[in-house]
C-alpha cells in the first residue's frame, strides 16, 4: 500500500486553481535549502526597506543556484532566449521556472525601490514574460501568490516606471 504524498500547499486551501490541482498528479517540486520562504522573506525585507542592494543580489544568486540558473545570466539573456533557457524542451519546469521568474521580480523590484529604472523594467520585463508561460495546472512552490496575481502587480509596476526612462 503507497502512504499518501503530502499536498504542496496548506491543508485546508481552498482556492479554485488549487482545489482542481488536488486530484491531478503532483509533480516534484525542488524546495532544497528552503529556496522558496527565502524568496517570500527577501521580498517582505525589499518593501520595508531593511535590506541592502549587495545581500539582496547575494541571495538571489544563492536562490538561483539551487535550481541550476545563474542571476547575471537571467540579467543578460534577451527574453526569448530566457524562455528557452526555463523551458528548453518547450515544457515549462514549474519549479525551475517560477524561481527564475520571481527572483527577477525580485531584482526588478528591488531596483525600482532603489530607483534605477532601467533596470527595473528589464527585470520586471523578463518576469512578467516568464510568469506569463504558467497556466493554471501548474503547481507552483508554497507561500507564493497565483501567477496571475504576480502578472497583475508587475504590469502596475512597469505602468508606473513609464519605459525606465528619467522624467518618463
Amino acid at each position: 500500500m503507497a502512504i499518501p504524498r503530502p499536498l504542496p500547499f496548506p491543508k485546508g486551501f481552498v482556492g479554485p486553481t488549487r482545489r482542481i490541482l488536488a486530484s491531478a498528479p503532483i509533480p516534484e517540486l525542488d524546495y532544497r535549502f528552503g529556496s522558496p520562504a527565502i524568496l517570500v522573506a527577501l521580498r517582505e525585507r525589499i518593501l520595508k526597506r531593511a535590506v541592502g542592494t549587495a545581500e539582496v543580489h547575494r541571495e538571489l544568486r544563492r536562490t538561483l543556484q539551487q535550481v541550476g540558473f545563474d542571476l547575471d545570466l537571467a540579467r543578460l539573456a534577451d527574453p526569448p532566449s530566457l524562455e528557452r533557457m526555463v523551458a528548453p524542451t518547450g515544457e515549462l519546469d514549474p519549479t525551475r521556472g517560477w524561481m527564475v521568474a520571481e527572483a527577477l521580480y525580485i531584482d526588478g523590484l528591488e531596483a525600482q525601490l532603489d530607483g534605477r529604472d532601467v533596470d527595473a523594467c528589464r527585470s520586471l520585463g523578463k518576469a512578467l514574460r516568464l510568469f506569463r508561460l504558467f497556466d493554471p495546472r501548474h503547481l507552483i512552490p508554497s507561500g507564493f501568490p497565483e501567477a496571475k496575481e504576480r502578472i497583475d502587480e508587475i504590469e502596475e509596476r512597469l505602468r508606473e516606471l513609464g519605459d525606465g526612462r528619467p522624467g518618463s
